[in-house]
């Protein structure tokens, strides 16, 4: 009984990292679209405490993604040339 207890708050701090990194990783993905293809302004990005921490993990998911399924394979690059032409 005393392992049972001191096991599920480690089981429960776990799953709230996992979770943690797993949305974190997610919104990154999405701001790098949302700054990619300027949906989102220049002066939200600017006064934004979170965006210089968050974003940079956008691009780093895509080609962690694309280790595990070859289809990702080079999608950041691609995405980055699309949005450059979108924009011009």
């Amino acid at each position: 009984l005393i392992d049972f207890v001191w096991l599920e708050w480690l089981n429960k701090l776990g799953g709230v990292l996992l979770y943690t990194a797993l949305y974190l990783a997610v919104f990154s993905v999405l701001l790098f679209y949302g700054s990619s293809s300027h949906i989102l302004p220049g002066s939200a990005i600017e006064s934004s405490k979170t965006y210089k921490f968050i974003e940079p993990w956008g691009p780093a998911v895509i080609n962690e993604l694309a280790k595990l399924i070859p289809i990702f394979k080079d999608m950041f690059v691609q995405l980055e040339a699309f949005f450059g032409r979108l924009t011009h």
